[in-house]
């Protein structure tokens, strides 16, 4: 096993963290970084230590061509860099719920036809913007407990086919939709399936064989485990 930290032996509060093209492993650290580390772990960029700065770091992305997304919750900002960490595109948004707007976006999550999905969390919904020009393509979700929305939203995740999935902490459900914002199924605690989630799911991934991954008992000592489950929601395994 080995244990990644920057040039000082450090390592503050990582949260978000992505895989490049080449398996370099980017992380965001509480130190308001970008650290980029090479498959073995050997720090090889680290981002914000000057300008850009960030402010309140959340989530990163990349894409295929190498292209690295950062979203900065309380700037409403998405940043876009280059592979060296050459800064590409900025897009900043006023705080508000209108289209065009964000309220604190956190995940993100790049799909292959370039649009980047967002999690607009303070506004309990996700906005797809083009990863060329920034602009919104579309917006689907908002608050409440119906079919397509969201309570907590804690995570956002695609698959290989441009579906999208949310996960939402407080419903302990997560939904998937397609491409276009369709809500396509939902997997959540039922008589079949009451080991799904106890306290979470928080963030939601897919793997190349479409089975998904959430972490569940966030905050709960000794009950944080990763749950895997197929696309059906049948449980598949759980490790703690």
């Amino acid at each position: 096993m080995r244990v990644f930290r920057d040039v000082q032996g450090r390592s503050s509060g990582p949260e978000g963290i992505a895989i490049d093209p080449d398996g370099n492993i980017l992380v965001t650290d509480g130190e308001l970084r970008v650290l980029k580390f090479s498959p073995m772990g050997k720090l090889l960029t680290s981002m914000g230590s000057k300008r850009p700065w960030f402010h309140d770091l959340g989530h990163v992305a990349v894409d295929s061509a190498g292209y690295i997304y950062v979203a900065e919750g309380g700037a409403n900002r998405i940043q876009k860099f280059s592979s060296d960490g050459q800064r590409v595109a900025v897009w900043q948004r006023s705080k508000g719920n209108a289209p065009d707007q964000w309220n604190t976006p956190e995940t993100i999550a790049v799909r292959s036809d370039g649009s980047l999905v967002v999690e607009d969390a303070g506004n309990h919904r996700i906005v797809v913007i083009s990863t060329r020009t920034g602009r919104t393509q579309f917006v689907f979700g908002g608050r409440g407990k119906g079919p397509g929305q969201f309570v907590e939203d804690e995570g956002s995740g695609v698959d290989h086919e441009g579906n999208i999935y949310v996960s939402d902490w407080t419903l302990h459900r997560v939904q998937k939709f397609d491409p276009h914002g369709k809500l396509l199924s939902t997997i959540s605690n039922s008589d079949d399936n009451v080991l799904f989630s106890q306290n979470g799911p928080a963030g939601v991934t897919v793997d190349a064989h479409e089975n998904l991954y959430t972490v569940d008992g966030y905050g709960i000592a000794g009950r944080m485990s990763v749950v895997k489950f197929s696309q059906q929601g049948k449980l598949l395994a759980r490790w703690r």
